[in-house]
């Protein structure tokens, strides 16, 4: 969802742009992209440090907040749940 509020605000700035008719497909594309493998690689990344378990209570199907149990001995867990 963040990605594609800031894909939405990226064409809304169309004003400033030099060629707004080819400029925004083009920076949309891009951002769809570049959001697209951002997605992907957490979802490999995740899947790849998260133990595995036969306790259907934890790792990634038990967890709903596995990124903030994986984030927070980085101190990333204030930044996950903001």
């Amino acid at each position: 969802f963040p990605a594609v509020t800031g894909i939405m605000a990226g064409a809304n700035i169309s004003g400033d742009l030099q060629n707004p008719s080819a400029n925004i497909p083009t920076g949309t594309l891009w951002a769809i992209a570049i959001s697209t493998v951002v997605y992907m690689v957490m979802a490999v990344l995740i899947g790849a440090v998260v133990e595995r378990t036969e306790d259907s209570s934890k790792g990634l199907l038990g967890d709903p907040l596995i990124m903030v149990t994986v984030a927070i001995p980085y101190v990333g867990g204030p930044l996950v749940l903001a």
